[in-house]
Formats: C-alpha cells, structure tokens, sequence
C-alpha cells in the first residue's frame, strides 16, 4: 500500500514542479513585488553601509535575473587611516531568477503531491504556509545580493583578504548548495505540522460513560420482595439482593 502511495506521489510531485517552473518564468516577475518593501527594509537594517537604491527582475544576457543596486551611506575608512570620500557610490549584484523562485515552487509541488489530504485541507496549508514562506524569502535572496556587495567593496576599496569568508558569506554557499530546498521542505513540514497539531487539539476527549443500570445505591432501601432497581423484573431478593 505505502508503496502503490508513493508511486503515485513522486509523478504528481515531478509534474508539479515542472508546470510550476514554467509558470513562474512567465509571470515571476509579479512574485518579487510583494516582498520589495521587506527586502528593502531588511538590507537597510541589517547592511547600514548601504542605502537600496533598485531591487528588480531585468533581464540581463537572455536570462531573467534579480538585480539589486545599493549605494554606500558613508565614507570607508582604510585600515592606515585613510578616508575615502565613497558616500554614494553604486555596487550592484545579481542572481538568477529561479533561485526567488524556487521556494514556491517546491512549497507548491509538495502541497500538491501529499498524498490522503482533502482539497479543504490543502488550502488549510497554503494559508499556514505563508509567513513559514516569507522568512524563508527573507534568509534568501536580500541576504545573499547584500552580502555580495558587502564583499565587493571590501575586496575593491579595502583590499580585504578575508572577503568572502564571514558568516554570511557562508550562509551564501549554503543557499547555493542545497539550503534553499531545505529551507522550502522545512516551511512546508511546519505548515503541515500546525495543521495536524490543530486537528489533534480539536479532537474532543471521550466523553464520560453514563451510568449503568448497575447496582442499586445501598442507601435506598428496597424490600427483599420489592422488584429490583436495576430493571430486571425479578425481586430485590433473587436479584442484585444476591450480592
């Protein structure tokens, strides 16, 4: 049984993502507008060097690309002492689309996929799933394009031999290496986790037994000729008198 279940989850899952993919490389560029303002804020706080000054889907040599532009907010000051007058200067970094893409799309292919959930219980999910997606998004893209410029300009105006060896820039190889699959199973198992931890809450304990015609209360006081209390026809004396 559980193999005839997988058989038919991983075709699903493949088709999934493959009209998914295609869909999202015609229309992905809608994808990027609800997260602008986040992203922007985010690379703002975290990266107070710079200032956002474009964050956008371009196509750049036949290929769709994520393309942010950032500009130095203040002067960069060299380890001899020496202030460089950089206020303003542009630093711009690239990614490929998909990679935006991509936690959608395996969110998605898996949704659709999961074998034994009702249609109601799949748009459960989806809702769920949505602030899971846009923390993923969040540890995605900005962090990488910003991270990227950071080291630019470290190894361009401070000649820097230890750019590109932070954490972050770690954390930039990791979402190069299988992180953003990763990271897009976990948002869709924590979805479905908080659906099945609701479903086991809302599942009522199991209600009390109703007193049985068991034994009469000894405190009432029954003749041994009178018929018994438990309902049986026969007198008290031949019935639970017995006892």
């Amino acid at each position: 049984m559980k193999r005839t279940l997988l058989v038919r989850t991983i075709p699903i899952f493949f088709v999934s993502y493959v009209i998914l993919l295609l869909l999202f490389s015609q229309f992905g560029q809608y994808y990027l507008k609800p997260f602008e303002g986040v992203f922007r804020w985010e690379i703002d706080f975290f990266f107070p060097q710079f200032k956002v000054s474009s964050l956008q889907i371009e196509d750049y040599g036949g290929q769709q690309m994520v393309s942010l532009t950032v500009r130095l907010t203040e002067n960069v000051i060299k380890h001899d002492g020496t202030v460089l007058h950089t206020v303003g200067r542009p630093y711009t970094s690239k990614t490929i689309a998909v990679n935006e893409y991509l936690h959608p799309i395996i969110i998605l292919a898996i949704l659709a996929a999961w074998p034994a959930i009702t249609l109601r219980d799949r748009f459960k999910v989806l809702f769920l799933v949505l602030p899971f997606l846009l923390i993923v998004e969040m540890l995605d893209i900005p962090l990488v394009l910003a991270t990227r410029s950071d080291e630019a300009m470290r190894a361009n105006l401070l000649n820097d031999p230890s750019a590109g060896t932070g954490l972050a820039s770690y954390w930039v190889a990791f979402m190069h290496t299988g992180g953003r699959a990763a990271l897009s199973i976990l948002a869709i198992g924590l979805a479905f986790g908080c659906l099945y931890l609701g479903r086991s809450r809302q599942k009522k304990t199991p209600a009390s037994a109703p007193p049985t015609k068991g034994e009469p209360l000894r405190a009432a006081k029954v003749g041994r000729n009178d018929p018994c209390p438990c309902g049986s026809g026969r007198k008290y004396k031949n019935c639970c008198g017995l006892k």
